[in-house]
């Protein structure tokens, strides 16, 4: 009591306005709810943050179709239910994470789990859950804010290794928390390789990749950057060389500018809605 009596009237105002004041976050994470769920032997993480994402100007002509393939697969409704969605692949399975808010109950085993709309589904029990779907699709709900989707066998093993308690690995969230707030949409690998069917007509390129983080921010446009980690300088070098021919080839010229800081490759620019979600595609 000394102290603050000591203290002038306009310190001690100061001092209410700075404890009262949040601070805005400066780098993006994933869900503390989710982290846990993460698969030991994933080797990418794709996330969508629709918290962000609903604010963006761009919501309401690129959001309502962007989760549309998610919304018919899972009977999910995601302008309204779900928070953040982390796609969890290069594993043995691939894992959609879900955070969102089920208002009608998803305790798991209570009964009182949301009845989805899942073509050819029923209700699969494993182990005190409740999957809703098919062994090539289901979707379980841990709480009214937590749940799991992809196959049956996928979320068998999420359960298990839950259950046994054993951590997930720390590299692929770590690597999320080094990206900015802004970043709407991400993708991390320790492990990159671009997907069997291609990606923005890609089918192969020439070399190696030790890491990758890409981001999009959406705002009235969307803006992207990646980043690529490659063995030496001189082989940045060289992929950015070759991703330029490879790119010169595609009839449809991408808005992508190339540079290289020493091991690193940089590539950004702005894409489309279509890019947009040709590029997610392959995650879901």
């Amino acid at each position: 009591m000394k102290l603050y009596r000591s203290l002038p009237r306009r310190s001690l105002l100061a001092l209410g306005l700075l404890a009262s004041c949040k601070r805005t976050p400066t780098h993006a994470r994933v869900d503390p709810a989710l982290a846990p769920l993460i698969p030991p032997d994933s080797t990418s993480l794709a996330g969508i943050r629709l918290d962000l994402l609903k604010k963006a100007p761009l919501w309401q002509s690129l959001g309502q179709d962007l989760l549309a393939n998610f919304a018919a697969q899972s009977g999910m409704k995601p302008a309204q239910e779900l928070y953040e969605l982390v796609y969890c692949f290069g594993g043995r399975h691939r894992l959609t994470l879900l955070r969102g808010k089920w208002t009608n109950g998803g305790i798991a085993n209570s009964g009182l789990e949301p009845e989805l709309n899942i073509p050819g589904g029923t209700k699969l029990p494993y182990k005190g859950f409740v999957f809703h779907g098919r062994e090539d699709f289901a979707v379980v709900f841990f709480n009214s804010s937590v749940a799991l989707a992809g196959r049956a066998a996928a979320l068998r093993d999420a359960i298990d290794a839950r259950n046994a308690q054993r951590p997930p690995a720390p590299e692929l969230p770590r690597r999320v928390s080094l990206l900015p707030h802004a970043a709407h949409i991400y993708m991390v690998s320790s492990q990159p390789r671009l997907p069997e069917k291609g990606l923005g007509g890609l089918k192969s390129v020439p070399f190696a990749l030790e890491s990758l983080a890409a981001w999009a921010t959406i705002s009235d446009a969307i803006e992207y950057r990646a980043e690529a980690n490659l063995p030496s300088a001189a082989s940045a070098s060289e992929a950015a060389a070759s991703l330029r021919g490879l790119l010169s080839l595609l009839p449809k010229k991408p808005d992508v500018q190339l540079t290289t800081q020493g091991q690193q490759l940089v590539a950004q620019g702005k894409l489309s809605p279509a890019e947009l979600r040709e590029a997610l595609s392959w995650a879901e």
